[in-house]
């Protein structure tokens, strides 16, 4: 189940990424290295969203962005009661990887399907 968190305006975010691979394995410098089978140099950048970083301290289906109200009894009659102040800037948490891996498999692999 998705709960959106966020106020009007900031319900939707925009995470994109980028990656390139060389594979080095397939240069001309290295057709002479046979005990090397796929050799990979790989750089990606990306932002991660996230909206799990808010913790309702009370029930399921509070919306952070809005005020919370409770609904008590004061001298046998209904009372509304303040909770929480909402906040109607919250946004998503953004985080920004960058990776640059190098993958090799040394020996080849074989599958056999009988």
């Amino acid at each position: 189940m998705v709960v959106l968190v966020f106020a009007k305006g900031n319900k939707w975010g925009i995470f994109g990424s980028v990656g390139a691979a060389w594979a080095i394995t397939n240069e001309d410098f290295m057709k002479d290295v046979k005990w090397l089978k796929n050799l990979k140099y790989k750089l990606s950048w990306g932002v991660l969203g996230n909206q799990d970083f808010i913790t309702s301290p009370v029930v399921a289906g509070y919306y952070p962005y809005e005020d919370l109200y409770t609904i008590d009894n004061l001298n046998d009659e209904f009372s509304f009661s303040f909770k929480f102040k909402g906040n109607p800037d919250l946004t998503w948490e953004k985080e920004a990887l960058l990776l640059i891996p190098v993958s090799n498999f040394i020996l080849p692999m074989y599958w056999k399907v009988k």
